[in-house]
């Protein structure tokens, strides 16, 4: 049984909707079409992208373009590259051809040169810039016609610019290095003409600088040939001089004055034998007859660590004869000596007096304290008569010289010569009454912390037990392992 109209309610029923009224797509414009009529035929393919009347209007004007709905989505992509013969472009990408080989090919267009080609066909008419004859204007022919980017794997990844070299089909001729070459013929002609006369100029001037060169070698060579007579030198030639010294010597000796690099060859020939190498530069630096013989007669006699200063300039080398077994710490004690102006011969006398157990950190410190020479020796007295060990120095150059020698002495005068052994760093810092005398040391005194790799201060080793660190039991009796067998 149905029901009545009034029984349905009103949130129940249905509305009738009309369907919206399709609006027609208004033909083009007639300025738009008047504008159409002056695009070339290459440009056919941008204009059916811009919009759906456009197309409409294209595909009126070139019927055989209607297919070009067939393309895939990779071909789309790639439409904005198409060039050239844009048209028959299109069409063998409908076709899914190859614009070169007619083989089959579904993939996109070539972003250089703009056909749809296997990129192994496009290779094959390539050729690399770098491969082309001189005569041709490479800077002018990549501004004019559409290259290519090629990568080459050999000995690793390198990139050239490739330029089409023959005509074909696929792109217009104009694009091509055969094109390109008869186009611009004369362009190229006069590029070459400028190049040869830049050329021409060039080699005139560089033999222009030749000649003048070997002028000046001709001169420079007789002023030295004369040279050498008047000084009755045993060599008339360079080459003579190059060959009677080393290398590192004849780099000295030559000079722009030929007079010069005669004197200067002479003295070294008659002075270079039995001096080190590593003297040359103070035996020859000033050519000085004097220097040399003394470094010949002295170099054996002297330390090698001190010929710096030794045979410094206005040095007389005989005082250092008397030093030995110098160390380079204390070369670079006496180089800080010499710095504050003392005597670097009498601070070196000084220094040996300590001993072998000597610290350079201390003589350092002093050095930078001293007042002169006497002062400097005063304290180097100080430092013999305590008798420091290198530790005991290394600790004194951070302190107080006075106080630390004052507290050192005290320590000794009850502790003896082992008083540093016994008590370590407190040895400077010991107590003192009014007037600075020393106080005795307390009953049991506290040992200096155990120092590192100092194997005195680890518990004894009993033979047949192991060493343990744990306490005595509650019962009063020692822990089984520490019990001797």
């Amino acid at each position: 049984m149905k029901r009545a109209a009034s029984d349905i309610p009103a949130t129940a029923r249905r509305v009738r909707r009309l369907a919206p009224k399709r609006i027609s797509i208004p033909d083009i414009a007639d300025e738009i079409r008047a504008v159409l009529d002056f695009v070339a035929l290459e440009d056919t393919v941008s204009c059916m992208l811009v919009c759906k009347v456009w197309r409409q209007e294209m595909l009126r004007r070139h019927p055989q373009l209607a297919v070009i709905g067939k393309l895939n989505s990779y071909q789309r992509k790639t439409l904005h590259h198409v060039k050239g013969y844009r048209v028959r472009n299109v069409i063998a990408m409908v076709d899914r051809k190859c614009a070169i080989c007619s083989d089959p090919w579904r993939g996109g267009v070539n972003s250089a040169f703009g056909i749809p080609a296997h990129p192994a066909c496009v290779r094959d008419r390539l050729v690399l810039v770098r491969h082309l004859p001189p005569h041709v204007p490479v800077q002018m022919m990549l501004s004019s016609i559409p290259n290519q980017d090629i990568d080459t794997y050999r000995y690793g990844v390198h990139t050239f610019k490739a330029i089409w070299k023959c005509a074909h089909d696929a792109i217009p001729r104009s694009w091509t290095l055969e094109g390109f070459m008869e186009d611009s013929a004369d362009a190229i002609h006069a590029v070459n003409e400028a190049r040869r006369l830049a050329s021409e100029e060039r080699m005139r001037m560089a033999a222009e600088r030749r000649r003048v060169q070997e002028e000046q070698q001709r001169q420079w060579a007789d002023d030295f040939k004369t040279a050498a007579a008047e000084a009755r030198a045993p060599l008339r030639t360079i080459v003579g001089l190059k060959r009677l010294l080393p290398p590192g010597l004849i780099r000295r000796a030559r000079v722009d004055s030929a007079s010069e690099t005669a004197r200067r060859g002479l003295f070294l020939t008659r002075h270079f034998h039995g001096v080190p190498q590593s003297l040359w530069s103070t035996a020859f630096d000033a050519f000085d007859d004097a220097t040399a013989i003394a470094v010949k007669r002295y170099a054996d006699e002297i330390e090698a660590v001190l010929w710096p200063m030794a045979f410094a300039p206005g040095t007389d080398p005989r005082p250092w004869r008397e030093f030995e077994l110098v160390r380079h710490s204390d070369v670079a004690v006496i180089r800080t000596a010499s710095q504050r102006g003392l005597d670097p011969a009498r601070a070196l006398r000084a220094i040996l007096t300590l001993g072998p157990r000597r610290s350079a950190l201390l003589l350092h410190a002093v050095c930078r304290d001293a007042s002169g020479d006497e002062g400097f020796e005063g304290r180097i007295a100080d430092i013999r008569r305590l008798g420091l060990c290198t530790a005991a120095g290394d600790f004194l150059s951070h302190c107080d010289f006075e106080s630390g020698v004052r507290s050192y002495a005290a320590a000794k005068e009850f502790g003896g010569d082992g008083c540093y052994e016994r008590w370590g760093d407190a040895c400077f810092r010991w107590p003192t009454v009014a007037g600075g005398v020393a106080m005795p040391p307390p009953r049991e005194p506290v040992p200096a912390p155990p120092r590192r790799f100092d194997l005195s201060s680890r518990p004894p080793k009993h033979r047949g037990t192991l060493w343990s660190t744990s306490k005595m039991k509650p019962s009063g009796k020692p822990h089984r392992a520490q019990q001797l067998p």
